[in-house]
């Protein structure tokens, strides 16, 4: 199992959301798919930021390994405090509008 999977797994995610993250992964395996896709979900970060009207720097996220908005759902109190110092109201906020994002399944992949 890849590291970034272990990752998802170790915090709980499981079943349809565990799946569709490994399809993804799957899809998207060449470096030019990859650095595409990085910067896109980098730009939905900093939307998701601006539209929810949070005070937080999008720099500040993906510099400390925040660039999908799946790292966000990641996002601990510990997280917060330790690596973006920031109130851990703040990541309270980011996390929820994190989980209102919605974003269909790609059409080719099937699950």
């Amino acid at each position: 199992m890849p590291l970034l999977l272990r990752r998802y797994r170790a915090h709980g995610i499981r079943g349809e959301w565990f799946h569709y993250i490994e399809k993804l992964l799957e899809v998207h395996h060449s470096p030019a798919d990859r650095k595409h896709l990085r910067e896109s979900e980098q730009l939905r970060v900093c939307s998701l930021l601006e539209s929810n009207g949070l005070d937080i720097k999008c720099g500040k996220l993906t510099e400390n390994g925040f660039h999908r908005i799946g790292d966000l759902l990641l996002l601990s109190d510990a997280d917060c405090e330790q690596k973006l110092h920031l109130p851990t109201v703040f990541c309270s906020a980011l996390k929820a509008a994190a989980e209102m994002v919605e974003k269909p399944l790609p059409a080719h992949v099937e699950l």
